[in-house]
């Protein structure tokens, strides 16, 4: 007797497509595999294809469904990457705190204004945030009024329990290196380890909570108007992200050319007058700003596929 259960693959794939194949597709891979279990490659090309078909049943992915599926759903992958933007410009923010001590005062002007580039382009892009979410919020009162709020429990609970996690791992990190003391904290190697476990517990509720959110919005009766607002705010976020990657850009190349040093070292490795100390005077690309750029790149990447999907359809509805 077959002791591997196939049903379980099928949740890879969404319900429409579970009840309208999930049968078929279980008996197909009980009659390939015998009772076996479903080897390590075959096992990530169904989780590639079910999250593809999720992708398409979502309207992030193909040209079948109609446009106001396909401009929610794309609005809804810009917001994915404006979340990955958000996590990387956490890091960012954090690890060039005090970069003014590095550079000579010569040699700010460009650096500064880049800087101060990104932190108005940050704010825009938390405006558009607010303006969506108000775009979305008498949908969201009428749907209670309805007692149709069942439907949004599940995505709604996950998303909860993304965030409490989030926060406790945070606080569990805090509290730690409080406790060590922050010299100590620097050389403890565990401790690192759990900053960084902690880092993806938080990429993880982030990410965790925009699909849910996105889920909660596709699920909600929008006007067309509204979705084509949607679009259009989309887009203003990509056009955003452009200008926050632009920016730090020009900040990385700005100082790595006056302080090339400062990418190994960091500010906190500065003297008092501005000195860097330890012997480190080659120009460096440490991991965890390599880490932000990729991240931005694939939000980039992400904006910009689905950019080009919203205006195709906004003027094939116009």
């Amino acid at each position: 007797m077959s002791t591997v259960d196939y049903a379980t693959y099928v949740r890879w794939y969404p319900a429409v497509w579970r009840e309208r194949y999930g049968t078929e597709f279980v008996a197909l891979l009980e009659e390939t595999y015998q009772g076996r279990r479903v080897p390590f490659t075959a096992r990530l090309s169904i989780v590639r294809a079910g999250s593809v078909q999720r992708a398409r049943a979502f309207g992030a992915l193909g040209e079948s469904v109609n446009d106001e599926r396909a401009l929610l759903g794309s609005a809804v992958t810009v917001s994915l990457a404006w979340s990955l933007f958000g996590i990387a410009g956490s890091v960012y923010a954090h690890y060039v705190e005090h970069w003014q001590r590095a550079v000579p005062k010569a040699a700010q002007t460009l650096p500064t204004a880049a800087y101060d580039t990104v932190f108005v382009a940050s704010f825009v892009g938390l405006a558009i945030t607010v303006g969506a979410a108000m775009l979305i919020t008498p949908a969201l009162v009428r749907a209670r009024r309805r007692g149709a709020w069942r439907s949004f429990r599940r995505p709604l609970q996950t998303a909860i329990i993304a965030v409490l996690a989030a926060l406790t791992a945070t606080f569990a990190v805090v509290l730690v290196a409080h406790h060590v003391g922050a010299v100590n904290a620097t050389a403890s190697w565990p401790l690192r380890i759990a900053f960084y476990a902690c880092c993806a517990v938080v990429t993880g509720a982030v990410v965790t909570c925009t699909s849910s959110l996105g889920i909660v919005t596709s699920r909600l009766d929008l006007s067309r108007r509204v979705v084509r607002s949607l679009g259009a705010l989309a887009l203003s976020m990509s056009v955003t992200l452009g200008v926050i990657f632009a920016g730090i850009l020009v900040w990385w190349v700005a100082v790595a050319c006056d302080a090339p040093w400062f990418f190994a070292s960091g500010a906190a490795s500065l003297e008092g007058n501005g000195v860097p100390v330890g012997s480190v005077s080659s120009p460096s690309v440490p991991w965890l700003l390599a880490v932000v750029g990729i991240t931005m790149v694939t939000g980039l990447l992400l904006a910009g596929f689905s950019s080009t999907r919203i205006v195709r359809r906004l003027r094939h509805t116009s």
